[in-house]
């Protein structure tokens, strides 16, 4: 049975040149939520903590998201 998947788009480019990772995501850029890393996720949650618009789609998805759910991921792999 396929589940429906669940996306994040980016609305405006993003950059973080300080972050634990570094990041620069252009615009209408797709995030699958099954798929995004722990580290991009974080940072994501904070750019739409300062700005909201730079993400739509599935952003209370994205806020949902805890350490276990990427905890699991990595036993199903």
């Amino acid at each position: 049975m396929k589940t429906k998947r669940e996306f994040v788009f980016v609305q405006k480019a993003l950059f973080s040149p300080i972050s634990k990772s570094d990041f620069d995501i252009g615009k209408g850029a797709l995030v699958d939520l099954e798929l995004v890393t722990e580290a991009l996720a974080e940072f994501l949650k904070l750019e739409y903590i300062k700005d909201s618009t730079c993400l739509s789609g599935n952003v209370l998805r994205l806020f949902q998201l805890r350490k276990v759910d990427f905890i699991n991921r990595e036993f199903q792999e």
